[in-house]
């Protein structure tokens, strides 16, 4: 049968270049070494990890050596366990991936940091906890729109107001009964 040859195996060895629609990598498969054109999925761009770690299947555009796509995998490295429904979208080496779980949770694990750019973030749930060792928000204005309630202490750093009334540390009450003098200011 002439068509049982048009699926091989290869590793990637080299990757060379990633211009064209579609990334080339160098693949060694039988004994032979060659650039190998990537076919990836739509949303998907990646660059596979040069070495043992990639396996290639290497099909043959109509049974001819020279048309080739190849399609990159890492078995070795690919996260495990899943259930029927997973998916796992992951830069293995890294070891930073989005896991979208059997039962609709989305796990994202990042293994450095997270650098979003965004017009507007919208954020509807139920509950949110966040735990961090520090938390810098910079804003030109914070709207809170609900009861707060603050456990432990609390530094303010320039005025302070609450309807309209500065209570700030040069907060003043004027004919205090004890005296004739506005109170002092606070220190």
């Amino acid at each position: 049968m002439k068509d049982r040859n048009q699926l091989k195996m290869g590793l990637v060895t080299l990757n060379t270049d990633d211009t064209e629609n579609f990334p080339q990598a160098q693949m060694t498969y039988l004994g032979k070494t060659a650039n190998v054109p990537l076919v990836q999925p739509y949303g998907l761009t990646s660059r596979p990890p040069e070495g043992k770690e990639t396996l290639v299947a290497i099909f043959q555009v109509q049974g001819q050596e020279q048309n080739r796509l190849g399609i990159p995998f890492t078995p070795r490295l690919r996260k495990r366990g899943l259930k029927p429904g997973e998916v796992v979208l992951e830069n293995m080496l890294a070891k930073t991936y989005m896991y979208m779980k059997e039962n609709g949770d989305l796990e994202i694990v990042i293994a450095k940091d997270l650098i979003e750019t965004v017009k507007n973030i919208t954020i509807t749930g139920v509950d949110a906890v966040i735990n961090l060792n520090n938390l810098t928000i910079n804003a030109t204005q914070i709207t809170i729109n609900s009861k707060l309630t603050v456990n432990g202490d609390t530094d303010f750093h320039g005025k302070l107001s609450s309807n309209n009334k500065n209570i700030s540390n040069t907060h003043t009450h004027v004919g205090v009964m004890v005296g004739p003098s506005n109170t002092g200011v606070v220190t």
